[in-house]
């Protein structure tokens, strides 16, 4: 008895295959969104395994310091309001996550005072107030004085500047009622007398709220290239993984700010202390080795906390401190003690102008200004608009 058997045409076959995948990806908007998850997830942790390497060269980066685009809030919680939700359009260099196209003022000028003559101006504006993709930009401008020039045998000739300048823009989508993504590019121009430098870099941030109160974050910044080198070789750029939380009081009008700072150094960003480390004593035995105190001095180094108290209802006056612990190590003095790491501030707002200045400790006889002046441009417009 015979059987007849149905061949099937291999296109056909293929074509049936191929539907059926890509029905896996296209029937809802969340199933699409879970596998570009799927996807990015791994990507990202494999630029930052791959990068960690080369940042180690240089885990700190001091001239960060003195740029004045982060803005007086900012500075004065030590960057650690990553995690705020409808955050001003100045909150977006920390975690450009934060920021909201509803957000107070549109338009923000900074202004930082430095020692030796360092001088920081930096204007920001919130050029789209579109609900989808909302755009700031952000120009800024450091310079660092009149520097003497010496030839190698140490003879003075002469005065030379040194400065940067810096272009920024970023841009954030809420892909849920709890949860936003955001992206940061900045283009850094230096100059040191005849020599130049540009750095193109990114930063990825997100943040993830279980409600009004409460709220997570976290930031990849530093991700990028120095195109142009001062001269032959190229610096690896500070790559920092940061986590941050946020929590904001019931019954008091306070919130608190942690953040986890440089996650991807951990048990890389060891201090050495010459007044502990030497060998002044040499009959002194050293001291025994613990693992708790270990943890604890790594989770110091790591932990930036701050913290904020507002008043009037709605806020019209702010108060605000924050301690960096790593910040402290590296300025600090051990014989003195002194507030290296301790930044404060307060807020003010007038109507359609708010004012923020912040006090930050440098060294142990000298610290920095940060005035920051938020306003509201085209204010009848903003109203018809509904924001």
């Amino acid at each position: 008895m015979k059987h007849d058997t149905e061949i099937e045409d291999p296109k056909k076959r293929y074509s049936n295959i191929l539907k059926r995948y890509i029905g896996l990806f296209l029937i809802s908007r969340n199933s699409l969104f879970f596998m570009l998850n799927r996807l990015l997830i791994p990507v990202f942790l494999m630029v930052v395994t791959a990068s960690t390497v080369t940042a180690q060269q240089n885990p700190y980066d001091g001239f960060g310091t003195f740029i004045s685009g982060m803005g007086a809030r900012n500075v004065g919680l030590s960057e650690a309001n990553g995690a705020e939700l409808h955050g001003d359009i100045d909150s977006w260099s920390v975690n450009p996550a934060n920021f909201s196209p509803s957000s107070w003022a549109n338009a923000t000028v900074h202004s930082s005072f430095f020692p030796g003559d360092i001088r920081s101006y930096a204007l920001q504006g919130l050029v789209s107030r579109d609900s989808v993709w909302p755009v700031v930009v952000g120009l800024s401008r450091t310079s660092f004085g009149q520097n003497l020039r010496f030839d190698v045998e140490g003879n003075a000739g002469g005065e030379f500047n040194a400065f940067v300048t810096g272009l920024d823009i970023a841009t954030r989508r809420k892909l849920s009622e709890s949860f936003s993504i955001g992206l940061g590019l900045n283009y850094d121009w230096r100059t040191i007398d005849f020599y130049d430098s540009h750095l193109l870099h990114f930063t990825i941030g997100g943040i993830y709220s279980t409600n009004e109160k409460n709220s997570f974050g976290l930031t990849i910044s530093h991700l990028g290239y120095e195109i142009v080198p001062f001269e032959s070789d190229r610096h690896s750029l500070p790559l920092d993984v940061s986590a941050y939380w946020r929590r904001s009081l019931d019954h008091l009008p306070f919130t608190f700010f942690l953040r986890m700072q440089k996650l991807n150094l951990w048990n890389r960003m060891e201090y050495q202390n010459p007044f502990l480390d030497g060998d002044q004593n040499i009959n002194q035995d050293p001291p025994r080795e613990s693992r708790i105190r270990d943890l604890a001095n790594e989770l110091l180094r790591h932990m930036v906390i701050g913290g904020e108290f507002q008043f009037g209802q709605p806020g019209n006056v702010w108060l605000r401190f924050s301690y960096d612990h790593w910040r402290n190590q590296q300025l600090g003095i051990p014989a003195i003690r002194s507030l290296e790491g301790v930044a404060v501030g307060f807020g003010l707002k007038i109507k359609v102008f708010r004012l923020d200045y912040t006090w930050e400790r440098l060294y142990f006889d000298s610290g920095s200004h940060q005035v920051s002046l938020s306003f509201r441009l085209f204010e009848k417009s903003r109203r018809e608009k509904g924001f």
